[in-house]
């Protein structure tokens, strides 16, 4: 039986060995490069960009060649053309008498000439054709800065992608080591636990003591059986959410242990929320919002302009008849301009897009004093934070103090192992409070660095 639980530890310790221990900066990449949204957002990008390319072709000349290969089969032969020239006669003799000296008599009437019409039996064209807008011009050089500017937000709201994967990660992240730290305090209580056990045993045994100071231990001993399992449970959940992030098996990593530090906020929040105009990534994409309304208000414009555009071209025919020569070149201009019913559709359209510019524009401005309350919001809150953070080395002082003169009373006697528990209870709960407080006031710094887009040094920095 011994040698299979050695073999047991031994086979536990090697596949531990060869766990890989994951940095946070190792999990931020693997979970942004296995994302499906990041991967959808870049997707987006190239569609904005493809449109953009598209809509910037519009500034080129719109050119048509159409070739026609055709075997012409008619349904009845055409009467041949028939001219009679008898009322001409007149006329033409009055014509010839009076510059000739000699005078004649024509004909009154004269048979009708008759044309037989020749009809090809192909018909083989070719057709190109050129026409460049003049006035239209401005419709696209608005339309392509407006998808210019979709293009930028797209590339905006793939950063955004990112940066909400990382506040994500680094929340499983550095909760996950907080509840390793609270765990390992609660070792220390266990080992505490031991001591007290043996000395309440000691004094049991000597009959100083009855057994209800050793069932209290045992009782405070199944607590922290609890505590300790409902942290380890939470352990394992974020383990499992770090794993399905970065497409590992979770037993095939660890995560690095990093201990939190109290970096203190030095910038005043009106500060911070002046800086996030710059930097954050919301405040960008609303910036190129309101440019995009701006070039769709022009846009709308177009449609009271006439349209004005140039044309030029040339067709080839193989089989030339009377009517239809055998080329001809093109060059000239066209005008148009839709009036009456159609300009006042324009009016209402134009009315149209006025109207949601504006109610954009107060949507935004909404959204951006709703970011300054939270970055204020925050910045409370961390202050908060650091006020505790003193509060609690001030309550481990006074704990750690408490318990050394429970501890050496108990020894003596003087006190009962109620009092005792309750020492090193309050020393725990001073400890794990402080670890907590750190944790989140870490955590709650780098949020704000991350949804301002402000670097960590600018906020610590006076």
């Amino acid at each position: 039986m011994r040698k299979e639980i050695l073999v047991f530890i031994t086979l536990f310790f090697a596949f531990s060995a060869g766990a890989e221990v994951l940095d946070l900066d190792t999990v931020i990449d693997e979970s942004i490069r296995n994302s499906e949204t990041v991967k959808a957002q870049l997707s987006k990008e190239k569609v904005a960009e493809n449109d953009r390319k598209k809509v910037a072709m519009n500034f080129f000349p719109k050119t048509s060649v159409e070739v026609r290969l055709l075997e012409l089969v008619y349904t009845e032969d055409p009467e041949p053309i028939t001219i009679d020239i008898s009322g001409l006669m007149p006329l033409l003799e009055g014509s010839i008498n009076q510059s000739s000296p000699i005078q004649i008599d024509l004909p009154d009437t004269v048979p009708p000439i008759e044309k037989e019409l020749e009809l090809p039996d192909h018909q083989r064209t070719l057709d190109l054709t050129l026409v460049q807008p003049v006035t239209q011009l401005w419709e696209i050089y608005n339309g392509y800065k407006a998808r210019d500017l979709k293009a930028d937000i797209e590339k905006l709201k793939t950063e955004l992608s990112k940066e909400k994967i990382k506040r994500e990660v680094r929340k499983f992240y550095h909760t996950y080591n907080m509840l390793s730290q609270v765990l390992k305090l609660i070792d220390e209580s266990e080992k505490q636990l031991d001591r007290y056990e043996i000395m309440a045993a000691s004094f049991y045994d000597n009959g100083l003591a009855d057994s209800r100071a050793l069932n209290k231990i045992k009782v405070e001993r199944a607590a922290l059986a609890i505590e300790k399992e409902k942290y380890t449970g939470s352990m394992s959940v974020i383990k499992t959410a770090i794993s399905l992030m970065t497409g590992r098996d979770e037993k095939s990593f660890e995560i690095k242990e990093e201990l939190p530090v109290l970096n203190k906020i030095a910038k005043d929040p009106d500060i911070i929320a002046d800086m996030q105009k710059e930097t954050r990534i919301e405040m960008k994409m609303i910036e190129r919002n309101d440019k995009i309304r701006g070039r769709l208000d022009n846009i709308a414009v177009q449609s009271f302009i006439p349209q004005i555009g140039f044309t030029m071209g040339f067709k080839q025919n193989w089989d030339p008849t009377v009517v239809n020569p055998e080329g001809i070149f093109f060059v000239g201009g066209v005008f148009k301009w839709d009036f009456g019913i159609e300009t006042a559709k324009s009016v209402f359209d134009y009315r149209l897009v006025k109207a949601e510019s504006v109610a954009t524009k107060l949507d935004n401005a909404r959204l951006i004093k709703d970011m300054t309350l939270q970055v204020k919001k925050m910045h409370s809150d961390i202050s908060v934070l650091e006020k505790t953070a003193e509060l609690n080395k001030v309550k481990i002082e006074s704990a750690l103090e408490n318990l050394r003169i429970e501890e050496e009373k108990y020894s003596k006697q003087m006190t009962t192992e109620t009092d005792l528990l309750n020492a090193s209870l309050m020393v725990r709960k001073a400890r794990t409070e402080e670890v907590s407080t750190i944790y989140r006031h870490m955590m709650a710094m780098l949020e704000l660095s991350g949804i301002t887009s402000i670097d960590m040094e600018d906020l610590i920095q006076k």
